[in-house]
């Protein structure tokens, strides 16, 4: 690909789709910093390595490779691996951060899912889920966890008591 195509189809991607649909978020661009890209126009498949980091409006997902899966220059999903990877996020009306981390994330703009996979954890605040498989609703803040299957972990919640009014949180 020349370098004028890959940066017409860099800036194309980033300023065209909306990563993960909150209100303060999605209306932002896409960046993606990372120390090498590969592109392909005709397969819609970006690999990006070598500490990467994304970030759009409040999201930021840091990781060691993430793959962009685009068709007709829109964003369809990405995958993102890491030891482990990482995603950050300021959702709308909430004080805390969602905090979360795999080994193996995914993400799907047609359903506004986050996948964790593989010592995946979910934290906003105190309160935090682990396992070895989440997903969680962006759009809905809804979160589903499973442990692995035929093994012995299970899900793990901490779920802390809401603070009296008066007391320090």
């Amino acid at each position: 690909m020349s370098a004028n195509r890959a940066i017409y189809f860099l800036f194309f991607f980033v300023f065209s789709a909306p990563l993960f649909a909150l209100t303060s978020d999605k209306h932002q661009p896409v960046l993606i910093e990372a120390d090498q890209v590969d592109m392909s126009d005709k397969s819609g498949i970006s690999t990006y390595t070598g500490n990467v980091i994304l970030t759009q409006g409040s999201i930021r997902i840091s990781a060691e490779s993430i793959i962009v899966f685009t068709s007709n220059n829109k964003l369809q999903r990405l995958i993102a691996t890491g030891s482990p990877a990482v995603f950050k996020q300021k959702p709308d009306e909430e004080s805390n951060d969602v905090e979360a981390s795999a080994f193996h994330v995914e993400y799907s703009t047609k359903t506004s899912i986050l996948t964790l996979q593989q010592s995946a954890q979910l934290q906003q605040g105190s309160n935090m889920f682990s396992g070895h498989k989440i997903e969680y609703d962006t759009l809905n803040d809804v979160m589903s966890a499973r442990s692995e299957e035929n093994k012995k972990q299970r899900i793990q919640a901490i779920i802390q008591p809401e603070s009296l009014p008066g007391t320090p949180q």
